[in-house]
């Protein structure tokens, strides 16, 4: 009896190491994300380059779900004048964390957003915007650049299938905490993107691609903002990253904070 209640504790003990296992988390420093830089058509002061970066590390994984938290760095540059090179007008910085779970090809995200827009070197900083929102959405085929691209697929066996993702955002008003959200850009949006390749190469790929925004202002009575881009982007990949160039037109940037309405941008992107 001692010698089968002996096996039974072990097997119990083996069971329940097993099932806490399945919750600890693995612990993940591995950053992703991008880096572009672009230059605006026309000759409007306020609109001629754009550079950015982001950089995103998943902390905490537990197989299919992870805890990811994200940096994003934006920097649009105005008109040159006289011997100014580059003349930055306008910082955009975003602090995001939250989490994601992915499912075959399908990426489901909920995550918490801080951003804050500041013009440059104009004191003094009165006319900055502070943003928090709670963010939701669903993806396939853009989990990363390799899922993205399908880069570990010889050309022949790559299928050519459409990359989408919905995203709705909430911004919460408060006269409480008046300072949660700057009034009234935004109380709701809804952004939409649909990608879909052209042509395959041996080590690389050209899509094309539709970007789209719906904005609901926390005017009362509330006014609509509309955003549609049309975009094509020819790449070159291996392992370790993606090298893209872009041309984007933006028939319709109705943005309280930034519209580039009837202008395109092309420029270089960097993927890892």
């Amino acid at each position: 009896m001692r010698l089968i209640n002996k096996y039974l504790a072990l097997f119990i003990l083996l069971n329940a190491s097993s099932l806490f296992s399945n919750w600890i988390p693995e612990v993940s420093l591995k950053p992703s994300g991008s880096v572009y830089v672009g230059k605006y058509s026309g000759e409007l002061e306020r609109y001629n380059l754009d550079a950015g970066l982001d950089v995103s590390f998943s902390l905490l994984n537990w197989k299919t779900t992870d805890f990811f938290i994200e940096y994003i760095s934006n920097l649009e540059m105005a008109k040159q004048v006289g011997n100014i090179t580059f003349d930055p007008r306008y910082g955009h910085w975003f602090i995001i964390g939250g989490l994601r779970y992915k499912k075959g090809s399908y990426l489901i995200q909920s995550y918490l957003v801080h951003d804050c827009k500041h013009i440059i070197d104009l004191l003094p900083d009165s006319n900055k915007v502070v943003f928090n929102r709670l963010k939701f959405s669903i993806s396939q085929n853009l989990y990363d650049f390799r899922n993205r691209f399908q880069v570990e697929t010889k050309k022949k066996k790559r299928i050519r299938k459409m990359r989408w993702e919905f995203i709705y955002g909430f911004y919460p008003q408060s006269k409480v905490i008046d300072y949660l959200n700057s009034r009234p850009y935004y109380h709701h949006d809804f952004e939409f993107l649909f990608e879909y390749p052209l042509f395959f190469y041996q080590s690389g790929e050209i899509f094309t691609g539709i970007k789209g925004r719906y904005v609901i202002s926390a005017h009362d009575p509330p006014k609509y903002y509309r955003e549609i881009s049309l975009l094509i982007e020819a790449n070159i990949f291996n392992d370790n990253g993606c090298f893209g160039l872009y041309i984007e037109n933006f028939p319709v940037s109705q943005d309280p904070l930034k519209a580039p309405e009837e202008l395109s941008i092309i420029g270089l992107k960097y993927r890892f």
